[in-house]
């Protein structure tokens, strides 16, 4: 798999669980585009370009769905 392909795919799961556990399209895209105070307020999509960046926005994410705010 190239670079770019891999970041391709690290967009699509995370957008999917964006949208699974905001359980909105649109909610999810502009989450994704807004600062987190739980990523210390960075974007998502800044994150999302490395792998490491990726996993601290799924952590959020699991952490929402869990109900564990941060």
């Amino acid at each position: 798999m190239t670079p770019s392909e891999t970041r391709l795919y690290r967009f699509a799961r995370l957008f999917a669980l964006a949208e699974e556990v905001l359980e909105d399209k649109e909610q999810a895209r502009d989450w994704l585009r807004s600062p987190q105070v739980g990523l210390n307020n960075r974007t998502p999509l800044d994150l999302m370009r490395t792998e490491a960046g990726a996993r601290e926005v799924e952590s959020l994410l699991v952490r929402i769905e869990h109900g564990v705010l941060s």
